[in-house]
């Protein structure tokens, strides 16, 4: 009778974790029941949903799911777990035509990493036009104070 090795066991219930992690993850994120079991980091055509990953992360992460979940080590079980709905989270594979009255409607509370990096981006611009305005206000207004302080030192040497 052959024992099993201590570190394949935990090796199966990091997997578990990590499996448990990710269906859970898509049934928050998208409304959509996998079961653990059936989860892939690489989905075939007829799965409902896919992974996308953040652009700072992708080709790292791109490396990890292009394998089996099942050839992985626990390290990265345990990264998996960790950066789910951080620096990678599910999607819709389900072509959906953008209404801009409507908004995402996945069934779920939190916005894709696509469109929050939209909104990220459109509100940097706007922060940026807005302290340009700032800054040129208050160079125009210390322009004119220093302009009055000549003025003042002026009107003082005169008297």
């Amino acid at each position: 009778m052959t024992s099993v090795r201590q570190s394949n066991v935990d090796r199966g219930k990091y997997r578990q974790r990590c499996r448990e992690a990710l269906s859970g993850h898509i049934y928050d994120k998208l409304g959509i029941n996998v079961k653990p079991s059936e989860v892939r980091l690489n989905p075939r055509a007829p799965d409902p949903y896919a992974w996308e990953f953040l652009s700072e992360q992708e080709e790292f992460l791109r490396r990890i799911f292009a394998k089996k979940l099942s050839d992985h080590s626990i390290n990265t079980y345990k990264l998996l777990c960790d950066e789910v709905g951080v620096t990678f989270e599910a999607v819709s594979k389900a072509p959906s035509a953008p209404n801009p009255d409507v908004g995402i409607s996945l069934g779920c509370s939190e916005k894709s990493f696509t469109l929050r990096i939209a909104e990220l981006e459109k509100e940097t611009a706007r922060l940026y036009a807005e302290s340009c305005e700032w800054r040129d206000i208050a160079k125009a207004e210390s322009e004119l104070r220093k302009e009055a302080e000549i003025r003042a030192d002026q009107l003082q040497q005169s008297s």
